[in-house]
């Protein structure tokens, strides 16, 4: 009995993973060819600056991430042999350079409307890091206390790695942030608040969906 449920639970997960990859998926190429015209005209015919590099670098891991996650929730057919924990702390890392890099865009943003102000992106920027930081730390304990490995039960799907995670807090770092954030919105002035939440959109919406 014990055996079956473990089974039914394995399934079920990596059922839940699949279908919540492959909706984020679809969302990423909808906003993608929506915004594809605007980025040709805007940041590719432009000259080359550190901030299109920011923007070019955030919006294309993404499709490293999303090509990464195939392997790791068993989409894709791979080697056994690879190292599936390898493999997870790579990709983690990958999370936590997506974070910095959507969330110093959006300090830049903030301090760009703010009159350069040089302390609220300070304090802004620093927040930012630090749930960065939190969800690098959570992931590295979680890693400690855990392990990825292939799931023997699932023989007839494509094999994945399962994570056996006792500690997880790493949405409370996306919590936190989308608080900050919300605040932030709510306390500027009218003449700036649409601007602010489309940056906050940009911002979270290349987020990692699965942690």
């Amino acid at each position: 009995m014990s055996s079956e449920t473990n089974y039914a639970e394995s399934l079920h997960q990596f059922q839940i993973y699949q279908l919540v990859n492959a909706a984020a998926l679809t969302l990423y190429v909808f906003d993608y060819l929506l915004t594809i015209d605007q980025e040709i005209s805007l940041v590719w015919a432009s000259r080359w600056t550190w901030m299109k590099f920011l923007f070019l670098m955030d919006r294309y891991l993404m499709v490293a991430n999303f090509l990464m996650q195939q392997f790791l929730i068993g989409t894709v057919e791979w080697d056994r042999g690879l190292n599936c924990q390898g493999l997870a702390r790579a990709w983690d890392y990958l999370c936590t350079i997506e974070l910095l890099l959507s969330e110093a865009i959006l300090s830049l943003r903030l301090w760009a409307m703010w009159g350069n102000n040089k302390w609220l992106f300070i304090t802004v920027l620093s927040m930012f890091i630090g749930t960065a930081l939190w969800q690098q730390y959570d992931a590295e304990m979680a890693f400690r206390t855990g392990d990825y490995t292939f799931d023997p039960l699932l023989s007839h799907l494509s094999k994945g790695c399962v994570f056996d995670a006792r500690v997880n807090h790493a949405g409370v770092a996306y919590l936190v942030t989308l608080t900050v954030d919300f605040g932030t919105v709510k306390t500027s002035p009218k003449q700036v608040e649409q601007y602010l939440i489309k940056a906050i959109s940009d911002g979270y919406f290349g987020l990692c969906p699965d942690n």
